[in-house]
Parts: C-alpha cells; structure tokens; sequence
C-alpha cells in the first residue's frame, strides 16, 4: 500500500540555505474569535444575562427577548404603547427574572409569566440602572436620578444622598462577598446595607484613594474577595475589601468604561470608544474593535457574549483561539519546554513562546519540509524530521546542526513521527523504525523493520506511553508495540491501517484508522469507539489526550472532543471560530497546562477544552 495516498504530502527535496534567530516577532496573546447573532426584528442590544436554565436573555432599546442559540422568544408588557427600552436585567436566586426599563417600570418573569412589580409606595419615574439583592434575600435597585431603593418586608424603600449616598444619578450596582450593595455614580461608590434594619451607607471616593469618582461598572472578582471597579476616565481599578486598598494600573488609554467582566487571571473591560480591552498581568491590550460595548457577560461554557447597541450580539467561544499575524499552512508542531511551541512551515522552523508572546525564525529556508519535531529537553536538543532528507539534531544552545541518514545508518530517510524519554529517542519513517540510545556509549541507530515483527515499514506515528512502552501506528498491519526488548502486535488490530494513536492519562491506548474507526486499548478490553459512514472529511487526521483524560480528535474540518465518563461528543468547527485543521497527519500536540495545539493551513488553534461539566445546554421550556 502506498503510505503517500494517506498522508497527502508532497516530495520536495532541496539544500537548505540557514538562518538562525534571524526574526522575531512579538505577537498579540492568542486571539479569540466572535460569532455573531442577528437580533430579532432589528432590535439593538444593550445588555445581557444567561439563566439558570442556560437561555440567554437580552435587553434591548426594542424590547425583551430570551434567546436559545437558536430562536427569540419576545417579551412584551402589558402597558403595551408605553417604552421598552431595558435598561436593567438580573435573576434572583429564586429564579425570578426581574426587568427594569427607561420609564421606571419594573417587571418580573417567573415560569416565563411576565408580570409588573407594583409596590404601594409605587415606583420611580426615572430609569431603572440595576439590580442586586442582599444575603437576607432583599431587592435592591438603583436608578439613574432617585438614588437606590430596597424592597423589605413588603415595603418599598429609598436611599438618597440624605442618607449619605454620595449622588443620586446611579450607573452600576453590584455586590460583595459580604451581601452589601455597591452602586456607582459620579460622585464615587456608595455601600449600602442593613444593619438590624437600619439603612446604612459607606463611601468610597477620591478622597479615600478611588482613581476617578465617575464610577461606570462594578464586579465582584473571581478568585478573591475584591471587587473591580471600571470608571470613566481611569480604566480599571481593583478594591481589597479586607485591607480597604486600592491597586490601579497605569497605562489607560482607552477612555471612558462601560462594563466589566473578570475571568479568572484577567479582566475584559468593555469602552464607549476603544473596543474590547484585557487587563492581563497587569497590562491593558486591545480584544476586539466593537464599539460602544455596553454589556459583556459569560455562558457556562466559558464563552464571552457582548452586546455593543447593534443588531448584533457577538460570542467569543474562550475553548478556541488562535495566534494573530500567523496564517502559514503548519506542517508539524511539537510543544517543548519553557512554554516554547515548535512548529515548521514551508518556510522553516519557528517558535511560538506562549508565556512571551513571541514568535522566532529558528531556521528559514526555501520548500523544504520538516514533518515531525521533538525536543530531548535533558540535553537541550532538538530533533527535526524531514521528508526525505532524514533527521537533524539541532543543539539550542549553540545553534549547530548534525544531520543523520542512511549512510549514517537511519533506517530511511523520510521521517513522518519522532518521541522518546530520557534514555531513548525513536523515528518512525516510511522504511521502519529507529532506535537512538542515549544512555549508552552507543551512538548509532538501532533499526527494526517489517522483518523483525513490525508489520509495515510504513509509520504514521510513534509513541512512547508512561510506561516506557512504545507504540507504532502502521499502513495496512494495525498497531505494534515495543516492550521488554521485543516486538509485540495486538490481534485486534491486524491488517488496519492506523493513522494516531494517544494515550490518556489513565493509560489507555487510543487509535483511529483510516476508515473512520476510533478503538480504545488498555491491556484487558479492546472496543470500537466510533464508526463514521467513510468519507475524507470523517477520517480522524489525529488524536490527543488532555490532562482530564478527554480526547481530541481532528478532522479536516472540525474537531470532537470525546468525554469517557459520560461516551458523549462535543464539536467545535468553522463556526465556532475554529480554523479547517485540514487532512495533514498528527499535526497537533497537547502542552503542560493541558491546551490542545492544532496546526492548519492557515495557521495554529489553541484549544483549552471544556470540563464535562460545563457543557450544559439549555433546559426545554413551555411558555403558556
């Protein structure tokens, strides 16, 4: 069989012509990708929340509408001719989703019944700016002109600047860890609460080191007990409510700060003029170019929604990312160590430093193709595999270069996979498979072919497992093995075509074949997977394991990604931001903080993939 039909590859062999370290290219952080989501009837989005049951609701300056993914679903008031501009959304933790409109009229949903909220002390006449309820269970909002009110035993109650709140116009309410309410106006903070009754009021200003006293958006952060601040003129400012300490971070240019939303190490700003900004290591950088973003907000997914007063909303899937300014066909990809991720193109051999953001020309040369990578990081060599020009090691501390093929005593000189540990390195090539010691006063190769048990000299991949095992997909005699000094081959397996194999990180062998076929391996049960009707844009192009032991699998044009305790599938593709990783073989590798690598003709995919548990999709509903 010829391994060439499977493989897809061309044969150009020429002289290299060198370049060392030559470019250096400082890149953005890896950039995500929006879909965007027409609104209905033309409405334009001001803000936004998901429910507990994963439907997306979304004010507008129209109207109120619940989005599936997929369809809008309308919700009207029964003022019908009155405003629908929605100024304000929240769900409590009852479920119940209350609105707040431009007219002061406030509504609430529950069992997807819209009712109004009509208190006897009645309501404001000015817009409704925001929501929040206490630990006790307490609706607050705020307004923009009357201040802040409270609902509490069966009373409507307002907090004004008689009470000691430093302004009445309100732009954002929020809530610490402590159950007070934070509301920002333009005269600084105000915290608000309780006490045995008794309405009480905290300020923070510029007096008491806030930045700017035009407070725009405030958030709860994610991993600590602080609270972010956005403000008009100030970027963002982050608050230690336990020390009462402000940290702020210079370098704003970006104007004035309409939202905020922290995930996790970062915080994504969204502005009236600039776009979409990160705070990220203490740096600002530009996300997006959307203007007049007024609401940011994430699904349980991980995914980032905004809304910027258009027809559209936009969705960032966070799983998916690529690295901006490189759209190279990627050949092969290897990740090393210090964060460095190797890769060739059909102009050399690069590195992609993840942590620095840096992309360097390691070696440039003209149509030649380097197809596998790995790097010895004990002795701070790198391996590179070509197509027909054998194998070069490479030392990177020096630069200097050593090729190694037949008349070396290479097994052959196409080299398509190369692996090892710290005592072995193995190529597998389209004439066997090699063995390089590295322990020993032997440096030559070790060479095993078809004759000594392999099946086929034919090798896609090679991989060495946790065990010390090395495993050996074939062209048309399945999988084969080396363990103990000795050649082995799994029955099951016999005359397949085997394009990836991976290991997970319980041990389990993984392999996919050349008719679609997914199996599992792990040394007891050997089972099929999956079996796709046979077509090339269903034939697996790879497989790789994360750190949670859940499987990649590539395809030309999308990717699957299969979660064992559950056997069920999730798919990313063009759709969703994800570039065609094309039909190249084992174009992929998986870092040490467990984010997929994926090489495409248009450049990289950065995949960090979703936990089982986050993938939830909306509940069925029936509104009466």
């Amino acid at each position: 069989m010829n391994g060439d039909s499977h493989v897809n590859i061309r044969v150009t062999i020429i002289l290299f012509l060198t370049l060392s370290l030559v470019t250096v290219l400082k890149t953005e952080a890896q950039s995500p990708q929006f879909k965007e989501y027409l609104l209905q009837e033309d409405g334009r989005a001001k803000l936004m929340i998901e429910d507990l049951s994963g439907f997306l609701w979304v004010g507008t300056f129209e109207g109120l509408y619940s989005f599936d993914g997929v369809e809008w679903e309308p919700y009207s008031r029964q003022d019908s001719g009155k405003t629908e501009e929605v100024t304000a959304l929240f769900q409590a933790k009852d479920s119940t989703i209350w609105v707040g409109y431009a007219d002061g009229k406030i509504y609430q949903i529950d069992n997807n019944k819209m009712s109004p909220f009509s208190p006897e002390e009645g309501l404001p006449v000015v817009p409704i700016t925001g929501f929040q309820e206490d630990n006790s269970g307490n609706l607050w909002f705020g307004t923009y002109g009357e201040g802040v009110y409270y609902f509490w035993n069966d009373r409507l109650y307002n907090v004004d600047t008689d009470d000691g709140l430093p302004a009445v116009d309100i732009y954002a309410v929020s809530r610490d860890h402590l159950g007070r309410i934070w509301v920002g106006t333009d005269r600084g903070i105000g915290i608000c609460y309780l006490d045995k009754g008794t309405k009480k009021v905290e300020i923070l200003d510029t007096e008491r080191g806030l930045p700017d006293n035009i407070v725009r958006a405030i958030q709860p952060a994610k991993e600590t007990q602080g609270m972010w601040i956005g403000m008009y003129d100030g970027g963002v400012s982050y608050y230690d409510v336990e020390k009462g300490r402000f940290t702020t971070y210079a370098g704003w240019e970006s104007g004035t700060t309409n939202c905020i939303l922290p995930m996790g190490k970062s915080v994504w700003i969204g502005t009236e003029r600039n776009g979409l900004i990160a705070l990220e290591n203490g740096l600002y950088r530009k996300v997006a170019d959307c203007k007049k973003i007024s609401c940011i907000t994430t699904d349980r997914e991980g995914n980032i929604w905004l809304a910027d007063q258009t027809e559209k909303l936009r969705m960032s899937v966070q799983a998916i990312r690529r690295i901006p300014g490189l759209e190279e066909n990627i050949l092969s990809i290897h990740d090393g160590s210090e964060g460095n991720l190797w890769y060739s193109t059909e102009k050399g051999l690069f590195v992609f430093n993840r942590y620095q953001q840096e992309i360097k020309a390691i070696w440039q040369h003209s149509l030649f193709r380097i197809t596998s990578i790995y790097e010895d990081r004990t002795r701070n060599q790198l391996w590179i595999g070509t197509l027909g020009e054998g194998v070069w090691r490479m030392d990177l501390r020096t630069g200097e270069r050593q090729l190694f093929q037949e008349k070396n005593g290479l097994v052959n000189n196409h080299v398509m996979s190369i692996d090892g540990n710290q005592s072995e390195i193995w190529f597998g090539t389209f004439g066997g498979v090699s063995r390089l010691l590295l322990n020993t006063s032997n440096s030559g190769f070790e060479n095993f072919t078809g004759r000594d048990g392999l099946g086929s000299d034919y090798i896609y991949k090679v991989l060495v497992d946790s065990r010390g095992r090395v495993w050996f997909a074939t062209d048309g005699k399945g999988v084969s093995y080396w363990e103990n000094e000795m050649i082995r081959t799994i029955d099951e397996w016999a005359d397949r075509t085997i394009l990836s194999i991976s290991e997970d990180h319980k041990g389990t062998i993984w392999a996919s074949t050349d008719d679609g076929q997914i199996y599992s391996y792990n040394d007891q049960t050997f089972r099929l997977l999956k079996k796709y009707d046979t077509n090339a844009s269903m034939v697996p192009s790879g497989l790789v394991s994360n750190q949670e032991g859940n499987l990649v699998i590539v395809y030309a044009d999308h990717v699957d990604v299969y979660y064992p305790k559950s056997e069920k599938l999730t798919r990313f593709d063009e759709n969703l931001g994800l570039l065609p990783p094309g039909e190249d073989l084992n174009v992929m590798d998986v870092d040490s903080d467990g984010h997929i690598w994926i090489g495409t003709r248009q450049g990289i995919n950065w995949l960090d993939i979703p936990s089982e548990n986050t993938i939830i999709h909306p509940t069925p509903r029936i509104k009466m």
